[in-house]
């Protein structure tokens, strides 16, 4: 071992080893369930995205569809989060300054199930982003992948959910 410089030779230097714990405080923070529901959200975006692009007789390479579907499960999933917080005020919502759009008291199915154009269209108009700028496809067929992706993506389930608990 070679001295340090300013160090007296006789004083040895130690060694720390750290440990890579990160992995399991982000399973403890965000929950097994978050990372399973990304996981199931990124495998439905995917195949959205492969039976679309069949549809339209379009090849592009896997990998650019991995990447695209990454992409568009990240922006999928900000959107998603803000909705939910505008509209129920649930997950981190303790930033938004207002009170949620509805109550799970008194629920407005109707009006709820209007609300899901919103995160809809957003999810409609970054894919039609995506598309175009990443995958380089005409502007029908971004459009196409667009509305797809917008129409079988959007965040169905709590919409659904509140639906059902309403009226049965």
């Amino acid at each position: 071992m070679r001295p340090v410089r300013g160090l007296p030779e006789n004083k040895k230097t130690q060694s720390v080893t750290l440990y890579d714990a990160g992995g399991w405080y982000l399973l403890a923070y965000l929950g097994l369930a978050f990372i399973l529901g990304t996981l199931l959200d990124y495998a439905w975006n995917f195949l959205v995205l492969h039976l679309t692009l069949k549809q339209l007789s379009l090849a592009v390479k896997r990998a650019s569809k991995f990447i695209y579907t990454a992409i568009a499960t990240a922006v999928g999933l900000g959107i998603d989060w803000v909705y939910y917080t505008i509209c129920w005020k649930t997950g981190w919502g303790e930033w938004w300054p207002c009170e949620p759009l509805f109550s799970p008291i008194d629920p407005h199915p109707i009006l709820e199930l209007a609300t899901i154009l919103v995160p809809m269209l957003l999810i409609a108009l970054a894919n039609y982003l995506l598309a175009r700028l990443y995958l380089k496809l005409e502007t029908r067929q971004a459009a196409i992948v667009g509305a797809a992706m917008g129409v079988f993506t959007a965040p169905w389930v709590v919409v659904i959910t509140v639906i059902v608990a309403h009226y049965y």
